[in-house]
């Protein structure tokens, strides 16, 4: 369940933990496997068999799908039958210059204003993602990244801003298998981690100039996922 609070950022974080509605729960349901890579690329979506797995009717399977093919992450064909869509490097490579700028920007605003409590949290999750700087811990240590990044983008007041953010970083989460890939290439992951923890100490020098720098170079090449 921590996961999925983390990482759907379409919905207030109450709702997620205790679904308010059916709808709610199928598409916390379909877009968790979908980031997670349970539903593959142009895999159909069966309403029948997800509305009996839940117990309920095809209605609210249906809403779940439509709100996730608004999102971008279901395609609907011309005979209204539903499929994970498929992502391409191009899109990839938009998204990761997308959230570049918009983490840079992010980072400018809340340099100033960021809460000592909450940059010793981010220190403290840090010396945790240590522990899982490991190739057989790639996983646990991708998780922990995006956690960090997601706790300094709460920090931001334009919640305009922090809601595009995590839509953004939502549809790079789809990539997350390449992603693991970067990190297999020696050196990756000891330079990730070398990041995060001058991260912290630009955070808690509280510069503004100095915290969008270091955004706009961390969200480097170095880290893009190779074509597939």
């Amino acid at each position: 369940m921590y996961f999925i609070k983390y990482i759907l950022s379409g919905m207030e974080e109450d709702t997620i933990l205790y679904p308010r509605t059916l709808r709610d729960r199928v598409y916390i349901y379909l877009k968790n496997a979908i980031l997670k890579g349970e539903l593959k690329a142009n895999q159909r979506i069966q309403e029948k068999e997800i509305a009996s797995m839940f117990g309920v009717s095809t209605t609210p399977v249906r809403e779940a799908i439509l709100k996730l093919a608004g999102e971008g992450f279901i395609r609907i064909d011309s005979h209204k039958e539903a499929f994970v869509r498929e992502i391409s490097y191009k899109e990839l490579e938009d998204i990761y210059e997308v959230i570049r700028y918009l983490d840079s920007l992010c980072m400018r605003m809340v340099a100033e204003t960021i809460s000592d409590e909450r940059i010793e949290e981010i220190e403290r999750m840090t010396e945790k993602m240590e522990e899982f700087c490991k190739i057989d811990t790639i996983d646990e240590y991708c998780e922990l990244n995006s956690k960090i990044h997601i706790k300094i983008w709460e920090a931001v007041e334009n919640k305009f801003l922090y809601k595009i953010i995590l839509q953004v970083h939502d549809q790079f989460l789809r990539y997350n298998t390449q992603r693991a890939c970067v990190f297999k290439e020696p050196g990756a992951l000891e330079e990730s981690l070398k990041d995060h923890k001058l991260l912290v100490e630009i955070l808690k020098e509280k510069n503004k100039a100095k915290a969008e720098k270091f955004a706009l170079r961390h969200w480097r090449a170095r880290f893009l996922p190779p074509p597939f």
